[in-house]
Formats: C-alpha cells, structure tokens, sequence
C-alpha cells in the first residue's frame, strides 16, 4: 500500500484497514437493512416462482390426466363423444 511518505503519518493504517469488514452479514437486520429486506424478498420469489411452477404442472398434470381417463371411457362406448371428420374429408381408397 503507498502512502504519502511522511514519518509517522500513517501509522498502523495497513492494520486497520485488514480489519474492516467487506461483507456485511445479510442476517444482521441492524447492520445492513437494505440487504436483509433484499435477502428475504428473493426468497420469498424463489418460493413464489418453483411453488407457482409446481401447482401450474400439477394442475396440468391433472387436467391431462382427467382427459386419458374420459377419453379411454368413451372410447369403449358404442358412440364416440366427438368425431374428428367427416365424410367429406374423408379419402376414399381406390
């Protein structure tokens, strides 16, 4: 570290300086306020955003689900529920 050169102007400065603290502790409310707020609002948007994404993929799961499982049942029905075509989009084999 350079310092101005004077005798004694600067002493114990190179000890004082290798004690600060350069991370704050972001669980010290106290200490660094902004950076505890900041912490605990990821937080909750991580936990916002997987648990949204889980019940998005649980609800799609069950609608899926829900529909193989009617579609299997009218499936052994005489009468289909919907017809996809009909007859005029139909081709006729040669």
């Amino acid at each position: 570290m350079k310092t101005c050169g004077k005798a004694g102007c600067h002493q114990g400065e190179l000890t004082k300086i290798t004690q600060l603290t350069v991370h704050v502790d972001p669980s010290n409310r106290r200490q660094s306020p902004i950076i505890y707020w900041i912490q605990y609002f990821y937080i909750f948007l991580i936990v916002v955003t997987i648990g949204g994404m889980l019940a998005h993929n649980g609800v799609d799961f069950f609608k899926v689900w829900n529909r193989k499982r009617k579609d299997s049942w009218t499936a052994s029905c005489a009468w289909p529920a919907m017809s996809r075509f009909n007859t005029s989009y139909v081709i006729p084999a040669s």
